[in-house]
């Protein structure tokens, strides 16, 4: 990729992305300003509860992956086929069917 093509868009990226920093600060100090302490203390609890089935979510998709790897190694495949893409998009799938399941069997879901 040239650089005339990629410097544009890396700029538009991280200008996107400080603008939603920028939004998500100011709401948050709203939010934060106007409410009570409960209020406070069930958001972050809830941001928390986020970040970890973020985390347990791409554990899972991750070993899924390398586990699609290793069956694209095992079966001998050297270049870039549609099988061997389709093997590890399809373990990609199955971590994320995973995830879901171990969240939804074990209580891991969002507390309603």
């Amino acid at each position: 990729m040239d650089k005339n093509t990629l410097v544009p868009i890396a700029l538009f990226v991280c200008m996107t992305y400080s603008l939603k920093l920028l939004v998500d600060a100011r709401m948050r100090y709203l939010f934060l300003k106007g409410n009570t302490p409960e209020a406070v203390t069930t958001l972050l609890r809830g941001e928390e509860h986020l970040r970890r089935m973020g985390a347990l979510r791409w554990g899972v998709i991750l070993s899924a992956m390398a586990v699609g790897l290793g069956l694209v190694e095992a079966l001998g495949w050297q270049s870039v086929t549609p099988g061997a893409v389709a093997v590890v998009l399809a373990t990609a799938g199955a971590g994320n069917f995973i995830a879901f399941a171990l969240t939804r069997r074990y209580g891991l879901g969002p507390e309603v």
